[in-house]
């Protein structure tokens, strides 16, 4: 059986194959297996006008089809909750993060 990250693997390493063009389109990626838990906080950092909203969209739809806690912002609002931490100036202080990533 695998575990909560081995499924995570998994479910990622099919977007990737979606995003190279090995799928025709996210929605076939993320239609692995809906749900899961990450066992620790995913940091997503972009700088202005490098695929900011493009990567937005995408871990988006990742949050909201597999029941994450999604939340973009300043890092002093990030709430406990939160599974992925998007920061679209990658402003993200390591050492004062409030759980594990």
């Amino acid at each position: 059986m695998n575990t909560t990250s081995q499924k995570v693997r998994i479910r990622f390493n099919a977007i990737l194959l979606a995003l190279k063009g090995h799928y025709r389109n996210l929605a076939l990626a993320t239609a692995l297996q809906l749900g899961c838990d990450l066992p620790h906080l995913l940091l997503v950092g972009t700088h202005h006008k490098t695929g900011t909203a493009w990567l937005m969209s995408i871990f988006k739809t990742i949050a909201d089809d597999h029941g994450l806690e999604h939340f973009y912002g300043l890092q002093e609002d990030l709430p406990k909750k939160a599974d992925i931490f998007f920061q679209n100036h990658s402003l993200i202080d390591i050492q004062n993060l409030n759980k594990p990533y």
